[in-house]
C-alpha cells in the first residue's frame, strides 16, 4: 500500500537523479547532433558526385531523373542520414521529457514544503 507523504529529502534525491539523467541525455544529444552533421555532409557529397557522374553520361535525362538516380546510387548515405535524423529527434525528445520530469519534481517539492509548513 503506497504511503501518502513524500519527504523533502526524497524530492531532493529525485531531482539529483533527474539532473544526472539530463546530463546523460544532453551528452547523447550532442553525440547524435555530430553524427547527424557527418551523415548530412556525406550524403550531400555523394549525391553531388553521383549527379555529376550521371550528368556527364551521354544520354538524355530530366533533372528529376538525375536526382532520383543519384538518390538510388547513394542509398547507403541516405539511410545513414535518415537514421541520424531519427537519433537526434529521439535525443531531443528524451531531453524534453527529463526537463518536464524535473519541473514536476520541483513543483512537488514546493507542495511538500508548503504542506509541511501548514502542519
Amino acid at each position: 500500500m503506497p504511503r501518502d507523504t513524500i519527504t523533502p529529502a526524497e524530492v531532493e534525491a529525485r531531482l539529483i537523479e533527474l539532473t544526472d539523467e539530463l546530463d546523460q541525455a544532453q551528452d547523447m544529444l550532442a553525440e547524435a547532433e555530430m553524427e547527424y552533421a557527418k551523415a548530412e555532409y556525406e550524403q550531400r557529397q555523394k549525391l553531388a558526385e553521383a549527379r555529376l557522374r550521371i550528368g556527364n553520361e551521354e544520354r538524355r535525362t530530366t533533372e528529376q531523373q538525375r536526382k532520383d538516380e543519384a538518390t538510388v546510387l547513394c542509398k547507403s548515405q541516405d539511410w545513414n542520414f535518415v537514421m541520424a535524423d531519427a537519433k537526434v529527434r529521439i535525443a531531443r525528445s528524451t531531453v524534453f521529457a527529463i526537463r518536464t520530469k524535473i519541473e514536476v519534481a520541483r513543483s512537488l517539492g514546493t507542495s511538500v514544503r508548503s504542506a509541511l509548513e501548514i502542519v
